[in-house]
């Protein structure tokens, strides 16, 4: 069977896991490590120079010649712009660029250049209607399909649930660099049932400004 996909879009980090035959493997960056969610544009001519691991590397030179855009996925739906080049970029635009990063490593990797058309995505508890229409309509963008969307706990269960079977209740906290979720979750003969589930938006960015203040 073809290999389908599972994209953890993050706001700081992004990942992928594929699965085919009943057997799983993750995708990141090509060194081991998450994507990073950001994209470096030049200041002059809108062009993107560079995505990803690459950027996070490069940040400081990049920076005299590029806008670095962080964290687009905590702007999804709320009408925020960048004026780079003459060009407006919508954070809808910068979530495309880092699903055609991912997609671009993932037919690297597979050597199929129609790999990860089709993909099951998963978001924050309490992602609001709007953010979801945009994440849609950056995937598509982007030439991927988003076929079904799953809350990032209940996710991280199916990723690990051949070590959590044993038990028949979990708890699991998903403390992002936008959100913490937590859900609570029942295992019953392969299946997952989300028995309560609660999110915030309080992430690690929101405690990067609050110590950049401090400080």
């Amino acid at each position: 069977m073809s290999e389908l996909f599972g994209i953890d879009f993050g706001t700081t980090n992004s990942a992928v896991v594929g699965l085919s035959n009943d057997k799983s493997r993750s995708y990141g960056d090509g060194e081991g490590q998450p994507y990073p969610s950001l994209i470096a544009i030049d200041k002059m001519t809108a062009k993107v120079v560079s995505r990803g691991r690459d950027t996070w590397k490069r940040r400081e030179e990049l920076r005299r010649e590029c806008e670095i855009i962080v964290s687009p996925k905590t702007l999804l739906g709320s009408g925020k712009t960048w004026l780079i080049g003459g060009k407006e970029w919508t954070p809808e635009n910068v979530v495309t660029e880092i699903f055609k990063g991912l997609q671009e490593k993932i037919q690297q990797r597979t050597r199929d250049d129609s790999a990860m058309n089709k993909a099951v995505v998963a978001i924050p508890i309490g992602f609001e209607p709007i953010k979801r229409k945009s994440l849609r309509k950056a995937a598509h963008a982007a030439g991927i399909e988003i076929c079904g969307l799953i809350s990032e706990p209940t996710a991280a269960v199916y990723r690990h649930y051949e070590t959590l079977r044993k038990w028949q209740k979990v708890a699991v906290f998903d403390w992002g660099g936008g959100t913490l979720d937590i859900s609570v979750v029942e295992l019953v003969s392969g299946n997952v049932r989300e028995i309560a589930t609660f999110g915030l938006r309080l992430g690690g960015d929101d405690i990067d400004e609050k110590i950049a203040k401090w400080t």
